[in-house]
């Protein structure tokens, strides 16, 4: 990837470098131009940046106060304040705007006033005549050509002379050429140099060779073929059990789908109805799995073989999201429609309401380590957001500026501790990675939210799961059933 980046940027250079100088107009004379201040000063594009920002920062303020950290005395302040500087900011791009408009009018008409007065003087080129043999210019003021000799003007008028050009002295060295024919053409333009037509043919080869590296990847994100295909609809979720990494189950709208060959074949698992959603397993239990959905709440205790009833004190049980702590197999967490995010620290026999303020729209839920935890969840309405004081206050972890991600509908995440990746940021770190799939595809953030970067995996992502024994591997599954299985973390999805 690195070296197909220096490739093609080596392939930028050298096109500038040939073809800029070809391209560039020679001035004429007494036409010089006329700079413009706005060009150079940037004002202009300082107060549309500035109003963009003032914008977004309603939009952040608005954001807020539907997450419930401002209170209304200090939402209704700040927007006052955030509209006043707004409106303020377009009424002087609009002046501005005139005010360019009025600049380049003026850097026009300068721009026609030089080459007028340059046509007017004596001797100009303006006002030169070609001569009708070889095309070579001549002043008006010329009675004969100084290429080829022919006379151009004969009682005060330009004259046509049909004899046959007089050869040039050679003095043994064979007839010259006339330099209208190698040199300079009827517009006094000088035929490319041997130089740029070397460099050109290199520049050429570059952009072939960028050209084969780029379809050539594009070759490698077209093989995403999917591994498997479940016949069921409204996929909701995916867990790789455990204890056998090969064992892989599939929740959706009409029960629990089970492959006994890593996604490949996929059978109903016996014993589950109902539209299944949350599943989770932890590699410190490995025998016991918890599910939940629409009304149900089932755990088992022998690797998912059977499920039975699980007693709690929850406040409903139409669980549309469940995830499990990284370090402590006994702790859950639970998105209950219409109650809000529950922690459970004993396997789910009891449970504490965390938020009661998290979007209804809550699909995915993914925690962190720490005390308190870190929580992220996926929404499909508000993209992603999280938690750093354990579910008490939200933010926004949708990405920003060229980092934010390309909708706002997100339906799985999940965390790879694993990973390897790290970054850190005014004292502030993050370790890990995680993965967030969307109806736009697979996106994944190794700053905590800050950024996102697209994965080429571009179906609707329903459903991920990290295989616990290695998160190298990462399967997917699509709003159609198609399951994609990784061994790279993401990087290319070839059905193998």
């Amino acid at each position: 990837m690195t070296a197909g980046l220096l490739f093609a940027l080596a392939t930028a250079l050298v096109l500038m470098y040939v073809f800029l100088p070809l391209t560039r107009r020679r001035s004429q004379p007494g036409a010089a131009a006329t700079p413009l201040p706005w060009s150079t000063n940037g004002r202009f594009r300082a107060l549309e940046e500035q109003r963009a920002a003032a914008l977004e920062a309603l939009r952040e303020l608005e954001f807020e106060f539907q997450l419930g950290n401002l209170t209304e005395e200090d939402y209704r302040r700040l927007r006052d304040r955030y509209s006043r500087r707004a409106i303020a900011l377009l009424q002087a791009a609009e002046v501005a705007d005139r005010e360019l408009d009025a600049e380049i009018e003026e850097a026009v008409q300068n721009l026609r006033n030089g080459r007028a007065r340059a046509a007017a003087r004596p001797g100009a080129f303006g006002g030169s005549t070609a001569c009708p043999r070889c095309g070579t210019l001549a002043r008006s003021t010329d009675r004969f050509c100084v290429a080829c000799g022919a006379a151009l003007i004969v009682a005060g008028r330009p004259q046509r002379d049909l004899s046959p050009p007089a050869p040039l002295p050679s003095h043994g060295r064979g007839v010259k050429t006339p330099p209208s024919l190698t040199g300079k053409g009827a517009r006094g333009r000088g035929r490319v140099p041997r130089w740029a037509a070397v460099s050109g043919c290199l520049a050429l080869l570059f952009a072939a060779g960028v050209a084969a590296i780029y379809f050539q990847a594009s070759g490698r994100a077209d093989q995403q073929q999917p591994i498997g295909q479940a016949a069921v609809n409204h996929v909701h979720g995916l867990l790789v059990g455990p204890q056998d990494r090969s064992t892989v189950y599939l929740s959706h709208h009409d029960g629990l789908q089970v492959s006994r060959d890593g996604g490949r074949t996929w059978a109903a698992a016996p014993g589950v109805q109902g539209d299944t959603m949350g599943m989770v397993s932890h590699p410190a239990a490995p025998g016991t799995l918890y599910l939940t959905g629409h009304d149900v709440l089932l755990k088992s205790s022998d690797g998912g073989r059977t499920w039975g009833t699980l007693a709690h004190d929850l406040p409903g049980t139409d669980i549309h999201a469940l995830a499990g702590h990284p370090d402590q197999p006994q702790t859950l967490y639970a998105f209950v429609a219409g109650h809000g995010l529950y922690r459970s620290a004993n396997g789910g026999a009891s449970w504490t309401l965390l938020s009661d303020r998290v979007p209804l729209s809550t699909s995915g839920i993914a925690v962190l380590g720490g005390t308190p935890e870190t929580i992220y969840l996926a929404t499909q309405d508000q993209g992603v957001l999280a938690s750093s004081d354990g579910g008490t206050s939200w933010a926004n972890a949708s990405g920003f500026v060229n980092g934010a991600l390309p909708t706002r509908m997100a339906f799985a995440i999940v965390y790879d501790p694993k990973s390897g990746d790290r970054y850190e940021s005014m004292g502030a770190g993050f370790v890990g990675a995680l993965y967030l799939g969307t109806d736009r595809g697979l996106f994944k953030s190794i700053d905590g939210g800050q950024s996102w970067n697209a994965l080429p995996l571009r179906s609707e992502v329903a459903a991920l799961a990290l295989d616990p024994a290695d998160s190298r591997v990462l399967l997917a599954a699509d709003s159609r059933g198609q399951v994609f299985r990784s061994a790279d973390r993401g990087l290319t999805w070839r059905g193998e």
